[in-house]
């Protein structure tokens, strides 16, 4: 993280701040006094969900609260939505489609790369799901293995 206010001179200056972090709206973690100084950051994490506790697939939304540390005053909150979902459900996993289920059409996207490597010009990084760099037979037979799988809920 890294929080930087303008002076009145225009330069970026040093700043003191206190963190709040939520996963789903529930506070994960509270940092109070970090210290930044321009174009250097702080690492708060990591946070993980566990595929296999019921709720941890599908969309999901961290929130970071970012606090002036000496007034209190709430300078910024930013918000990003991500998604938890098997390797093989690619076109969510790619960011392009997040259906949360896998399909035929993560099939089609894969059959597509089909025979592709870094370079090539049907390359498709999600759609090698073994990654050996190289879209194969054990790519399609994975997805088709979870085919019919969707997030809970």
């Amino acid at each position: 993280m890294a929080a930087k206010e303008d002076s009145a001179e225009g330069e970026l200056a040093n700043a003191t701040v206190n963190v709040k972090v939520y996963l789903d709206g529930e506070l994960q973690t509270e940092v109070d006094g970090i210290f930044l100084t321009p174009f250097n950051y702080t690492y708060l994490g990591p946070y993980t969900t566990d595929p296999f506790v019921a709720g941890s697939y599908g969309e999901h939304t961290i929130t970071v609260e970012v606090y002036d540390a000496e007034t209190g005053t709430l300078w910024h909150t930013y918000n990003h939505k991500f998604y938890v979902v098997p390797r093989e459900d690619v076109s969510t996993y790619a960011g392009d489609n997040p259906d949360c289920f896998i399909d035929v059409m993560d099939l089609l996207r894969a059959a597509m790369a089909y025979g592709s490597y870094p370079g090539s010009l049907r390359w498709d990084p999600p759609c090698d799901v073994d990654d050996n760099f190289f879209v194969d037979v054990m790519d399609l037979l994975a997805i088709a293995m979870k085919y019919g799988w969707s997030a809970p809920g």
